[in-house]
């Protein structure tokens, strides 16, 4: 499953700690992307960057944090919220 990104997202590997963001779309390979989603991870949820470093990081889904390594967080594309 991939969804096409909007023009003014980027990817969530390029977000600064503490920015409050909309994921746009996910472009990964089928089975990561069901992985990504059964995380709650989908198009339209809102999520904030806790932690930046070196294009890893690790943000905030509600009270529950999840830390993306550098090329999983360059296939999440996201919009400011």
């Amino acid at each position: 499953m991939s969804t096409q990104p909007s023009p003014q997202a980027k990817p969530l590997a390029m977000s600064a700690a503490g920015e409050l963001l909309k994921i746009a779309s996910i472009s990964s390979h089928p089975s990561h992307t069901r992985q990504i989603a059964n995380m709650g991870l989908n198009p339209g949820v809102q999520i904030q960057v806790r932690q930046h470093e070196a294009g890893a990081v690790v943000i905030c889904l509600g009270n529950t944090r999840y830390a993306l390594g550098a090329a999983m967080a360059h296939r999440i594309q996201v919009l400011p919220a």
